[in-house]
């Protein structure tokens, strides 16, 4: 009868060994920190993403997610080491939705996703190059004939549906080209003799 006993103590004890171990794996410890929601990053710079390292492992994959689902890896396989330095690449669009997702390479179940969304906005520079209208042609150097018709054009830019052009003589408006045109890039211009 002690022997039994012995036994299914020892079949106990192997079982909860078990059990614990099972369970100290699959509860989360890792964390992310920061990014970790309401933060405004700016494409082209760099920032520090951290995270509690907690029990993920060695290594562990740094992706960006926009309103829930993958849109950028930004290291397949980084030490876990609780930091990152990441410079937001150009093709990433600005936006609202964004949160930061850490996953453990050797255990999948154990991840951590920012609590909250992150802002991405482009840099003032990268906003006012993409807000301004540019000439093509002319753009100096043409030798334009009064009487002649000519194609004037540009970069549409995000100026909305229509557009003014004037004639400039020595930086200051000369005369309407037009006064309201659809900004399509493209303008048909007979250049009056005065």
């Amino acid at each position: 009868m002690k022997r039994r006993w012995t036994v299914l103590l020892s079949a106990f004890s192997i079982l909860a060994l078990t059990s614990i171990d099972s369970y100290s794996w699959a509860t989360n410890t890792l964390k992310v920190i920061d990014p970790n929601g309401g933060q405004q990053l700016t494409v082209g710079k760099s920032y520090t993403v951290k995270w509690r390292k907690g029990n993920a492992g060695a290594r562990v994959k740094l992706s960006l997610l926009k309103a829930g689902k993958p849109y950028l890896v930004i290291d397949k396989q980084t030490a876990n080491d609780g930091r990152f330095l990441w410079k937001i690449p150009n093709k990433v669009k600005a936006g609202s939705k964004y949160r930061i997702k850490i996953l453990s390479i050797a255990n999948p179940k154990v991840m951590d996703i920012s609590d909250r969304t992150f802002v991405v906005k482009k840099s003032k520079a990268k906003q006012l190059a993409a807000n301004s209208l540019k000439v093509i042609s002319p753009n100096g150097g043409q030798k334009w004939t009064t009487g002649k018709r000519y194609r004037i054009k540009w970069g549409k830019g995000n100026a909305g549906a229509t557009v003014k052009i004037h004639l400039l003589k020595s930086g200051k408006h000369y005369k309407w080209i037009s006064k309201k045109t659809k900004n399509d890039g493209r303008h048909n211009w007979t250049i009056p003799s005065r």
